[in-house]
């Protein structure tokens, strides 16, 4: 996929497939997010995600966020500005024992905090063009993030 966006960028075949039919049977529970399509257009890169199933109350957020900074990273590290973020949901849902948390969540007043993300350099000691996978998640920063508290939801079976 990196290999691609940087050489052919006009491709209509920059995919991401999470779904592989010989693990089923080994995993716990099949991929949420189960596909990927990355497009060039005009200089930026758009992400478009698939996803088969989305917990609203616990699972979503996170991937939302997770999806996000790995398009940042993928955006810095091909030398394009950051495009749009499309999302497609097959089953969106709330489980009923979320609700009551869930409500009580969304009751609060919307925090006004503008968060932002802090990459780390794509860019070596000597000046040196790091590979992607050289990057740590671990020197991600999400700075000025402002919490409305703690909610804890139960995780579904």
């Amino acid at each position: 996929m990196l290999h691609q966006l940087n050489q052919n960028p006009a491709s209509r075949r920059i995919m991401t497939s999470l779904w592989d039919v010989d693990d089923l049977d080994e995993i716990s529970l099949e991929p949420c997010v189960w596909a990927t399509n990355w497009k060039v257009s005009y200089g930026a890169l758009n992400l478009h995600v698939k996803q088969r199933s989305a917990d609203m109350a616990l699972g979503h957020p996170f991937n939302v966020f997770q999806y996000a900074v790995l398009h940042r990273l993928i955006a810095d590290q091909c030398g394009y500005e950051l495009g749009n973020l499309y999302w497609c949901i097959d089953d969106a849902h709330v489980y009923l024992k979320h609700i009551d948390t869930l409500k009580k969540q969304l009751s609060n007043p919307i925090n006004q905090s503008k968060p932002t993300i802090s990459l780390p350099s794509k860019y070596d000691e000597k000046g040196n063009l790091k590979s992607f996978f050289e990057r740590r998640l671990s020197e991600v920063q999400l700075n000025n993030y402002k919490h409305n508290g703690i909610f804890k939801y139960d995780i579904a079976e």
